[in-house]
């Protein structure tokens, strides 16, 4: 019994190291990578639907994304290169879900916000911007609509910016140090040349003139 409990223990920790050994097929970086790139092509698809230049599937997309968002189709590419570019260099860990989030929020703000520009029927904004702008026009007016829709627009690009790669701060730090290092340096080279050498002055010997 004892031999058999010790075998079935083996096989357990092989199999637990098995698992923990095994090398995941889509890394990190490598699904990162994938989005990116899938981000990259569906903006590269949207500006040739602008253009006529995507056959058929481009018009048929076009006239979707136009039904659903109105105006604010044009600014779908530029988002998506955009939240590619922030995907690409990440500061922060978990980023997808604010990035996603902050360029949904801002694409159905700038369609709400059209739409509120524009006359009600004409749907600027599409079905959602009409849908979403329509409590706020009803109850409150185009100025009250206007600025809240601007505050939603501002507030995701804060989300955004806030994910935008900077300069890491020890490298500031130390950026800083090494030009105080510096400074004091030139200053200290500029103090001994402005210092001037003693002169020295000839010896005088006084002698009698009974001596001469």
């Amino acid at each position: 019994m004892a031999r058999r409990k010790k075998k079935s223990g083996n096989k357990r920790h092989k199999r637990e190291g098995a698992k923990g050994d095994a090398y995941p097929i889509l890394t990190a970086r490598l699904k990162r990578w994938i989005i990116v790139i899938l981000m990259f092509v569906l903006a590269v698809v949207l500006l040739l639907c602008f253009f006529n230049q995507a056959g058929r599937g481009g018009i048929f997309l076009f006239h979707f994304f136009d039904f659903l968002l109105g105006r604010a189709i044009f600014v779908i590419p530029m988002l998506l290169v955009l939240g590619g570019i922030l995907f690409l260099k990440p500061q922060k860990k978990r980023i997808y879900t604010p990035i996603g989030g902050a360029i949904i929020l801002l694409i159905l703000s700038l369609a709400a916000f059209s739409q509120a520009l524009g006359p009600y029927w004409e749907r600027a904004g599409g079905v959602l911007g009409y849908a979403l702008s329509w409590p706020f026009l009803s109850f409150f007016g185009v100025l009250v609509t206007e600025i809240v829709f601007s505050a939603l627009i501002l507030i995701s690009i804060l989300i955004l910016w806030e994910f935008a790669p900077k300069k890491p701060k020890t490298d500031a730090k130390k950026e800083e140090k090494i030009l105080a290092k510096e400074d004091k340096e030139r200053d200290k080279t500029k103090e001994k040349s402005y210092t001037l050498s003693p002169i020295k002055l000839p010896k005088l010997e006084i002698r009698k003139i009974e001596d001469l």
